[in-house]
């Protein structure tokens, strides 16, 4: 395709041709949605969730954002608190275009307010020669995607086992890791051919299909 795409260890895609941050699933509010469940939840989750998107935009210098679905978890997390921090942040970075394409969490969430200058948008968009997207589907084109939270789980003999976030690519479409830290994760089993990229701390590190098996 002759695009170079870059994968950063913020839970991050970066296209530099384009000048754009490709995340998914942030899950704003997860945490005040618990919180009002009365389930105990710190409060600095998503406000740490932006800070990293923060420095992921001033190394970069990035121009565009597009969020893969899922910006925010449920309407009950849009709280006060949480508007006012999207708020804050949005202001620091005013210039910066911002597309989200919705996903399932953001269909009963509701869009972010309007002031704050999102792009919103259902189902897919193609930029380039790729068609991005909340889920993959079956489609022809190569689709980069979120919505699974993708996972690998590696087994070190000896030592036992560990689950780390990572990039999936498989023939058809790549996954993103979630970029909410307050989500779940799903073990993804890669098959051969395809290959997926763990983030381990601050690397990104290729892991034999055979490793994580």
């Amino acid at each position: 395709m002759g695009e170079r795409l870059e994968l950063l260890a913020h839970r991050a895609m970066w296209w530099p041709r384009r000048r754009t941050l490709l995340i998914a699933d942030l899950h704003a509010g997860k945490d005040a949605a618990f919180r009002a469940a009365a389930i105990p939840i710190p409060h600095q989750t998503f406000a740490g969730d932006l800070a990293r998107l923060t420095e992921l935009i001033e190394n970069t210098r990035a121009r565009r954002l597009v969020v893969l679905g899922d910006l925010a978890h449920h309407r009950s997390g849009w709280t006060g608190t949480v508007k006012r921090t999207l708020a804050d942040w949005r202001s620091s970075h005013a210039q910066l275009e911002i597309i989200l394409l919705r996903g399932n969490h953001d269909d009963c969430a509701g869009d972010p307010p309007e002031s704050l200058g999102f792009e919103c948008a259902s189902g897919a968009m193609k930029m380039g020669p790729f068609r991005l997207a909340h889920t993959a589907g079956r489609v022809a084109e190569y689709t980069i995607a979120g919505h699974v939270h993708p996972a690998v789980k590696l087994h070190r003999k000896g030592i036992g086992s560990s689950t780390l976030p990572c990039f999936y690519f498989g023939q058809s479409h790549a996954l993103l890791p979630a970029f909410g830290r307050f989500t779940g994760l799903a073990i993804v089993r890669p098959k051969p051919g395809e290959r997926v990229y763990a983030i381990a701390n601050t690397e990104v590190i290729e892991i034999p299909t055979s490793a994580s098996r």
